[in-house]
């Protein structure tokens, strides 16, 4: 199965910092985001990827390349305008030519709850249920406070159905409808597989909110079909690089981590340097 990374977004949320880079080469333990993302895809035995791109992203093609070094290949789809995450996966509908593809948020970073420099395998239970029940779409989940900044959705835990879907829900009473008995709300955590049927709904989709082509409108009118979506929820945690919150989570990580893991951890990144400080520039 392939995957998606959309990476085209400004990151204006992240503003001074990304005015020269992308928001998904910022660091999360001295690793870029993106990075994080193409190594969860590869533990996850997915290790085709389409990473879209769009302004200032040229320094992603420099980064990453073809994926050689990451053990993946790697090609681009092009998003010219910013128009939303659904027009940036529309984007990228030459790049597939499977049945089912997963959309992995470049922003996104999945962590094991007690072991940060562990293996999450979250996804491949995704995949393996999306694939059994035949599904339109199978989306990670996991319970958030606010639902203002998320897609959030109504969900059957019993037959991990997903019945509706919402984004960035500000009414009160709209936010009733997706609440929790805790209080809590479901949103999606930035991790997605669907069939390519999606890209049939995302071409007939008019602008929603903030004047962009919404994925959730997309899978809400897919819904509304009688289409079937499933979840399942993380049992992991998800680390937003989209705005400056993720500090305080990459301060709570450190202090998770071992002095024999991080020694570990600096020491594989610097094979990783050497290795290309070799084969990119010669040196030894």
């Amino acid at each position: 199965m392939k995957a998606i990374i959309p990476a085209a977004g400004r990151g204006t949320r992240l503003l001074p910092n990304t005015l020269g880079a992308p928001k998904e080469l910022i660091t999360f333990l001295g690793k870029p985001s993106i990075e994080w993302s193409i190594d969860y895809l590869r533990k996850n035995n997915i290790r085709d990827i389409t990473i879209i791109t769009g302004y200032k992203k040229t320094a992603l093609f420099d980064y990453l390349g073809t994926g050689s070094f990451f053990n993946v290949k790697i090609d681009y789809a092009l998003q010219h305008n910013p128009k939303g995450l659904g027009h940036a996966i529309l984007c990228a509908e030459n790049n597939i030519s499977e049945k089912d593809f997963v959309v992995y948020l470049g922003d996104t970073i999945i962590l094991p709850k007690n072991n940060p420099l562990g293996e999450s395998h979250d996804l491949e239970e995704l995949v393996e249920l999306h694939l059994e029940k035949n599904a339109f779409a199978t989306m990670l989940l996991e319970e958030v406070l606010e639902p203002e900044i998320y897609g959030v959705v109504c969900f059957n835990e019993k037959n991990k159905l997903i019945t509706s879907v919402y984004e960035k829900p500000k009414n009160e009473e709209i936010k009733k409808r997706f609440r929790l008995k805790n209080g809590k709300y479901l949103a999606i955590s930035g991790i997605y597989v669907f069939n390519n049927e999606i890209f049939d709904y995302l071409k007939k989709l008019k602008p929603g909110l903030n004047n962009e082509i919404q994925l959730t409108d997309a899978i809400l009118n897919a819904l509304n079909d009688g289409k079937l979506v499933y979840g399942t929820i993380l049992n992991g945690r998800r680390v937003d690089i989209g705005n400056f919150n993720y500090l305080k989570t990459e301060q709570e990580t450190y202090s998770m981590i071992s002095k024999e893991q991080l020694k570990a951890w600096i020491n594989e990144r610097e094979v990783l340097g050497k290795k290309i400080k070799r084969e990119v520039y010669n040196e030894k």
